[in-house]
């Protein structure tokens, strides 16, 4: 058993309880005090134990960065988990749980997650809202996944092998991930043929494995991909440089997320200067575009439109990594027509803070998740505390120097990120 007095040890940052007897016989699981206690632990290791559970309170670590609970005999993981604020690894293979609660999907720093050899039945749409990398789910009773994790754009490796799957084919779970992601995506609507037509009306229209549509335009070098079945145009790291005018037109009508992450699009993204609007006029047309990530590009044209036309549907937008895109902020109005969004990364973008304090984010009220490291901020922007459905604020590697007292009012938040760069007063 784990002595009640290891709970004291306040400074502790790592234990490894591995490959002993927890919970065997007479010998209890974790205690609360435990995670009550060892608040400062980054790495916790009980593996290959004989542990039914883990603390309820687990989620009072959240300094917590590593748990591994591999080999065990645990049915469920608390709710509590969501309070894990820094946790990036979860190891729970080799277990026995049911199911994965709901509140996964708010521990916005998880990026591994192993749950393989278990009793799981399904996987839910909550960890569609994870950044996760790798999630291995194999080696259990899967008889459905949410197609929604087709939407996970920083997954790399999604393994359900070994589970009884019979809506995906064979040689699609044991081929490379971003086909079947693609698969998944295309479970989210039967607008297949809308899709497909779209692609013959943009040029000559090739039909590939897992109904990927790549089209070959008759007057552009430039190649571009539909995947799936509802409209979703992903060219993540691709090598794309521009995309022309045309595409734009077919994503307007029929697409509802853009990736177009980690490539070399400069200026305006459709072949004009960085003081071309085509790329927010183009936007600006989307009437069922929810999701636009343009995340490490060149871009220096503003992506959005800000005239006084209804909202847009976009839900989410990431900008990070463009450098120059934040000096084509001329206005604090850019975020006008953006009112329905849910989460925005602006990491590695730095606005004038004339903008920034003059209600730049301000018709951001339903904003569930902001990310702008990096931003050369020196306060916390006004408009974030009145933010009362944000449940993830991460504002690392600026220089803020304080917190104000009405974060209190931020009810719903679950995380609140700053590095050590910053020298943060409350």
């Amino acid at each position: 058993r784990v002595p009640d007095s290891l709970a004291r040890c306040h400074q502790l940052v790592s234990l490894d309880l591995s490959g002993n007897l927890l919970g065997a016989g007479l010998a209890p699981d974790l205690p609360d005090a435990l995670a009550t206690g060892l608040v400062n632990v980054r790495e916790l290791n009980v593996s290959r134990n004989r542990l039914s559970s883990l603390p309820e309170s687990l989620g009072a670590m959240r300094r917590l960065a590593r748990l591994d609970c591999r080999e065990n005999e645990i049915r469920e993981l608390p709710a509590s988990v969501e309070g894990c604020d820094s946790l990036a690894e979860l190891y729970l293979g080799h277990n026995r749980l049911a199911t994965i609660p709901d509140e996964i999907g708010f521990v916005a720093s998880l990026r591994t997650l192993d749950v393989s050899n278990n009793a799981l039945k399904e996987l839910r749409p909550s960890l569609a809202n994870v950044p996760l990398s790798l999630l291995d789910a194999s080696g259990n009773d899967i008889v459905a996944v949410a197609p929604e994790l087709g939407r996970c754009v920083t997954l790399r490796k999604l393994m359900l092998e070994g589970n009884p799957l019979k809506s995906i084919r064979y040689n699609i779970l044991a081929g490379p991930t971003r086909e079947l992601l693609a698969h998944l995506r295309s479970k989210l609507s039967d607008e297949r043929d809308d899709v497909n037509a779209a692609a013959a009306a943009f040029g000559k229209v090739f039909i590939g494995a897992d109904d990927a549509v790549v089209i070959a335009s008759a007057t552009h070098a430039d190649r571009v991909a539909f995947e799936g079945g509802r409209g979703t145009l992903l060219l993540r790291d691709r090598g794309v440089e521009r995309v022309p005018i045309e595409a734009w037109d077919i994503v307007a009508t029929r697409v509802a997320c853009v990736d177009l992450g980690l490539n070399g699009l400069k200026g305006d993204a459709c072949g004009g200067g960085s003081n071309s609007d085509a790329l927010a006029t183009a936007v600006g047309k989307c009437k069922r575009l929810e999701t636009l990530l343009l995340d490490g590009n060149d871009l220096s044209s503003w992506p959005l439109p800000h005239d006084n036309a209804p909202p847009l549907p976009l839900l989410e937008m990431s900008l990070a990594n463009n450098a120059r895109v934040g000096g084509a902020v001329q206005t604090r109005g850019v975020f006008s027509r953006a009112s329905n969004m849910t989460r925005l990364d602006l990491s590695g973008v730095v606005i004038a803070a004339r903008f920034v304090d003059d209600g730049l984010l301000g018709p951001l009220a339903n904003l569930v998740e902001l990310r702008w490291a990096r931003g050369d901020l020196t306060r916390v922007p006004e408009d974030v505390y009145w933010m009362r459905k944000l449940r993830a604020l991460a504002l690392p590697d600026n220089r803020i120097g304080e917190l104000r007292a009405e974060v209190s009012e931020l009810t719903q938040v679950r995380s609140i990120h700053w590095s050590p760069y910053d020298r943060v007063g409350v």
